[in-house]
């Protein structure tokens, strides 16, 4: 007999006799008011454990379908984050490559524009130089042609 049924049978005890099957007199109302509490509370209970007993198979296989489903859902998140974390180093030497790429890049142009513009400065030396010696050889070419016109 079910859950059910035994409540049943428990109910109809209590309605044929006074003493009921404890072997004393009880209240019958109570117990009735009880019974009946039980049969509203128990049923979906009791019908939701039968359904599980009965289909327990059809259960324990949906479970292990949905384990093996979220088991390899996580293999694929694992196998994506694992790949995102080497394409995230071959980035990273890829940046630091590009980096250091660039930072010579900048030391070679910073070390020709030093050497440009010291040639520049080379340069302008030598025409400051040459503006010197001409200046000097007019200053002198002056001087002799004031010494020349005073004699």
């Amino acid at each position: 007999m079910d859950f059910y049924d035994l409540i049943l049978e428990l109910e109809n005890e209590f309605l044929d006799t006074e003493k009921g099957i404890f072997g004393k007199k009880v209240n019958t109302q109570k117990c009735l008011s009880l019974i009946d509490a039980l049969k509203r509370a128990f049923p979906s209970v009791i019908k939701d454990a039968n359904y599980v007993v009965a289909n327990k198979e059809e259960i324990l296989i949906e479970a292990e379908r949905k384990a093996k489903q979220i088991i390899k859902e996580a293999e694929t998140h694992s196998n994506l984050i694992i790949k995102n974390s080497e394409i995230m180093k071959r980035a990273e030497v890829a940046a630091a490559e590009h980096y250091e790429n660039v930072r010579q890049a900048c030391d070679d142009s910073i070390n020709k524009a030093a050497a440009i513009i010291y040639a520049m400065f080379e340069d302008m030396e030598d025409y400051f130089k040459n503006m010197l010696e001409i200046l000097k050889q007019n200053r002198d070419d002056m001087i002799n042609g004031l010494k020349d016109s005073n004699r």
